[in-house]
């Protein structure tokens, strides 16, 4: 059952010490500098999670018996304790509130507006076209007419293919598509892609397999958001619809990519896993790895676009690994005792999301 929990937390952070300045009546002006928990608190003042928070803490000041102040926010699934004394009964709105949360809503719109110049609706078919030059009142690369008019004979011949050619098809398909994955991609993007290994291996084994290897599958989403997208993106369906064995080779070889990127990502994080012999938990990142191409896969699939997918993986994401909530989290450091029927579960939510991927790819088949 998922309910908000009070976490006391002390408030000697908030408070001011009297008396630290014994040659001035005031502290020194500090220079604001900008730093993440500044950018943070500014994040939650915009998102109202302070006022909220302020309001709940006065609430429980008056009704908690021995509360000191502090609370946080989490998803918690296990058994919580309810202040059956505290009933908040909201906000009060006065001027004051109202006219911050106005201010924000001013930027919102602002920062909408700004976006929405160079938003161009994803279409990449708008880039400037070369305007040819003109020479002596004419286009310097137009060509001679009778040039143009003359057909161009190309001699084509074709060789078929060798039983050996055939049998090595799957693996150059999967190299294919492992090269598609990663083709146009910067040099800072893979570097930080091996950092987070090397991070995984030097970091403690909880901090590892936690927040490092979340990081790690966080990072290749774009990459995974593709995956049965491109052939509608790229307007190649009719080709690649035409090729002999696409579900067996095709659909296979691309989920089997997005598991390799998984698995490197993660490669660290399993290792350490298999040096302390904590075979459920590397089980469970192998489901995990398994499980997030197939998602994206199915998606893929069924929606044609990748938005869908980016949309859902970050909040699972964000439930799951980065907030260790049972069940949802795919890398299975969150699953204690349940992390072998975890496995299970995932695992066969995997094979129906292949499942949905090729039956609806199949149907694409027929319909073309």
């Amino acid at each position: 059952m998922a309910g908000v929990q009070p976490v006391a937390v002390t408030s000697a952070a908030f408070q001011t010490t009297v008396g630290a300045y014994p040659d001035s009546s005031a502290p020194p002006v500090q220079p604001w500098r900008p730093s993440a928990r500044a950018i943070a608190n500014m994040v939650r003042r915009a998102l109202a999670v302070f006022t909220v928070m302020e309001s709940l803490n006065g609430e429980a000041h008056r009704h908690i018996p021995g509360y000191h102040g502090g609370m946080a926010f989490q998803i918690n699934f296990g058994q919580i304790q309810v202040a059956r004394d505290l009933l908040w009964p909201g906000l009060f709105w006065n001027g004051s509130l109202i006219l911050s949360r106005l201010a924000w809503v001013a930027v919102a719109c602002f920062l909408a507006l700004a976006a929405s110049v160079i938003f161009d609706r994803f279409d990449s078919t708008k880039a400037k076209q070369p305007t040819p030059k003109k020479r002596n009142g004419a286009f310097a690369n137009a060509a001679p007419a009778t040039e143009a008019m003359t057909p161009r004979v190309i001699n084509v011949h074709l060789r078929p293919l060798g039983a050996n050619s055939r049998s090595a098809a799957f693996g150059r398909i999967f190299l294919a598509e492992l090269r598609l994955a990663l083709q146009g991609l910067h040099c800072w993007w893979f570097a930080i892609a091996l950092g987070l290994p090397v991070a995984q291996f030097a970091s403690p084994l909880e901090i590892s397999r936690g927040p490092l290897l979340g990081a790690a599958w966080i990072w290749p989403i774009l990459l995974w958001s593709g995956m049965g997208t491109r052939e509608s993106r790229f307007g190649i369906r009719p080709i690649l619809f035409s090729c002999a064995n696409l579900l067996p080779r095709q659909l296979l070889a691309c989920w089997l990519a997005g598991a390799a990127i998984a698995l490197l990502t993660g490669s660290s994080a399993a290792v350490r896993l298999a040096m302390a012999a904590q075979r459920s938990s590397l089980l469970a990142i192998l489901a995990g790895a398994l499980f997030i191409p197939a998602l994206a896969l199915a998606l893929g699939v069924i929606s044609g676009s990748s938005k869908f997918f980016e949309a859902l993986f970050s909040v699972l994401w964000y439930v799951g690994p980065m907030n260790k909530t049972p069940g949802l989290d795919f890398t299975g450091a969150a699953g204690g005792l349940r992390t072998p029927l975890n496995l299970i579960v995932y695992a066969a939510i995997t094979i129906g999301l292949l499942a949905a991927a090729f039956f609806w790819r199949a149907r694409q088949l027929r319909s073309n």
